[in-house]
Order: structure tokens, then sequence, then C-alpha cells
């Protein structure tokens, strides 16, 4: 050798720094080897991936972008060496927590009731409680009647787990009385009956009244829905006030509402009355009492010479 050539750098041919091929394939054969062990076992496949993971970045000479995807290999290998190994499970989705049902819960009966409409009522809730049902019922009707004697009602619907307890199913039986029709539907009026007090027919107007007696005034406003309660009598005179009984036959001379004014429930009623003897057609406020003894004349046999 010549004494003179150059002496080898550091690093060269007999330096002890590994070959980049071998560090290089230490590097590349760790990331395969996560998948491998992460069939067997997930810890060593964990160990292995820290490993892998520390060889990628430390000893080849890639660029950064190479590194990156070695090390995402690694990442996705060992999850897919446990899920072939059956070392993890990945469960379905179950959906959201309120659609889960409990383990062993009976699935909900299907089972339809029995048909017990146009039964007698007594006779319905007999059959229904036999057929494991809990019973209740009301009037069909829109008058919210207490039924006291069910053997004198009729079913006209039934409306199923309205009423059950615990783990009963339940009926409601809704019910018209035997002599009557029912309904169309549930809570509505029963055919041809008057309409309920406070409720008046739709579109009603008020009808002329006067000229007529309290007791056929209190028949036709009854018949509109008018509540009697709401119907009141007042004197016309003064000096002649309504009996408090007995006067069914006292004429009405005036009226509020008018005629023809809408009738809106609530509805009141207020008629002015006189004496059949008295009239209507007195001048003023006050009937003639000559002897002044707090009578009209009418009611002691005299009228005036007016004839009132």
């Amino acid at each position: 050798m010549n004494p003179n050539s150059p002496e080898p750098p550091p690093g060269g041919p007999t330096s002890s720094t590994p070959p980049r091929w071998r560090t290089t394939g230490v590097a590349v054969g760790l990331v395969p080897l996560v998948a491998v062990a992460g069939v067997w076992s997930v810890p060593i496949a964990l160990l292995l991936l820290v490993a892998a993971l520390a060889a990628v970045w430390s000893l080849p000479p890639w660029r950064r972008s190479a590194r990156f995807g070695a090390s995402l290999a690694a990442l996705v290998l060992l999850p897919a060496g446990a899920v072939l190994g059956g070392r993890l499970v990945v469960l379905p989705d179950a959906g959201p927590a309120g659609d889960a049902k409990p383990e062993g819960a009976p699935a909900a009966s299907a089972a339809p009731a029995p048909d017990y409409v146009w039964r007698p009522l007594d006779s319905a809730e007999s059959a229904a409680t036999v057929a494991g049902f809990d019973t209740a019922h009301h009037d069909a009707s829109d008058r919210d009647r207490v039924i006291v004697a069910p053997e004198d009602w009729t079913v006209c619907f039934q409306t199923p787990g309205r009423t059950g307890t615990d783990a009963r199913p339940g009926l409601d039986f809704a019910a018209v009385r035997h002599d009557e029709e029912c309904p169309r539907r549930d809570g509505l009026p029963v055919p041809g009956s008057p309409p309920r007090a406070g409720q008046q027919a739709s579109g009603a107007t008020m009808p002329d009244l006067t000229g007529g007696t309290w007791s056929a005034a209190v028949t036709t406003l009854t018949g509109l829905g008018i509540a009697r309660d709401a119907v009141t009598a007042a004197p016309r005179y003064a000096n002649d006030p309504v009996p408090a009984a007995e006067f069914d036959t006292w004429r009405v001379c005036g009226q509020s509402p008018a005629r023809g004014a809408a009738v809106a429930a609530p509805a009141a009623v207020k008629l002015t009355l006189a004496a059949p003897a008295a009239g209507c057609g007195a001048r003023g406020d006050r009937l003639p009492d000559r002897d002044g003894d707090g009578r009209p004349d009418y009611q002691e046999g005299t009228l005036g010479d007016d004839g009132e």
C-alpha cells in the first residue's frame, strides 16, 4: 500500500456503522410482525408496535412521508391482526338505547279484544272480566251521566288499553240507555235528544216571545238549549210584582235579548211579565190603584175609566 495515500475517512467500509440495507430491513420487518403478533396476543402486538414505530423513526434514512406511511401501516395492521385472530370482537350497531328491549321481555300481545258492542253493559263487563280485561265505563253521550244500573245501558263503543292496571289489558265501554240511539262518535249528543242545558243549537236566534204566556216562552227557550234556570221573570209594573208561584199564565210584555238576536252559550234571558187582566198596553209604569191600598184595581175587580 502506498504510504503516501490518504487514510480512509471515518465511517468508511471499515466503520462499525450497520449497512443501510440492514437498518431498513429491521424497520420494514417489524411492521408486518405487528399484525402477526396481533393474531396471537394483543399485548405482545402493542410492544412490537412501539418497537416498529421507534425503528421506523430512528434507523432507516427515509423521508418524512415514508416514515408516516410506515407508522400508519403499523397502526392499521395491529387491529387487523387482532380481529383475524379473534382477539378483538367488533359489535354490530345496536341502534339508539331507547330501541333496546330487556332480555327476556315478552313481545306485546297483538290479540284483539272481543267485540262487546250492542251488548248490555253489565253483560259486556262480566264477559270482558272473564276474558282477562280490566273494565271501566262512561256515558257515550255529551251529558256525562253517572251509570248507576249497568243492566239498563247498551254498549256503543269500546276502547282498549285505557284502563288496564299492572299487566292486565283494559277496556273502556261507552254506553247509552237502552231506549236511546248511539251517537255517531263517543261524546256527541244522542240523536233526537234536546240540547244539553247551557248549550244552544248552532246558529239559533232569539224568537219573538211577546204576547205569549210565561209557560210557553220557557218551553220555547229550553227547546233552543237555554237552561231553565237561565230564564228569569221581572214585573212589567212597579206596583204589581210577579208572584212567587203560579204565574205560568202571565203574559210576556218584553224580552232581553230582543227578537232576532244571536243565542250564544251561556245565555241568560229576562222576560218582563204582566198579569193577564192587566195587559201590556197600560200607560206609564204603574197600574191604577184608586183606593191607595197598594193593590192594582184589577185585583179588586175594578178598572179605570180608560179600561185599564
